[in-house]
């Protein structure tokens, strides 16, 4: 799940198509494949969106459902996960 951090935890309906469409425009601007995008606001999903294919033939749409190889980016969600364990910790 993402954490929507500072000024975008305040985004209302609109904000939250301008963001969609951004990341829509972001995608065929760079020509990349695809992705998924979570937004969490309090703890809620407000937006979930996926964009693009998941093959380089551009033939398999991503859906909710598609399942994505992590490979090496479970070091960076464990190091994020234990930074915010021991800041709460900390404090």
């Amino acid at each position: 799940m993402s954490v929507v951090p500072g000024p975008m935890a305040d985004m209302g309906d609109k904000e939250i198509q301008r963001f969609s469409d951004f990341l829509e425009g972001v995608i065929k601007c760079r020509e990349l494949p695809g992705g998924v995008v979570t937004l969490v606001k309090d703890r809620r999903v407000v937006l979930t969106k996926s964009f693009g294919y998941y093959d380089l033939e551009r033939t398999k749409k991503i859906t909710d459902n598609t399942k994505f190889f992590v490979g090496s980016l479970t070091k960076a969600f464990t190091s994020a996960v234990l930074a915010i364990l021991l800041s709460k910790h900390r404090r």
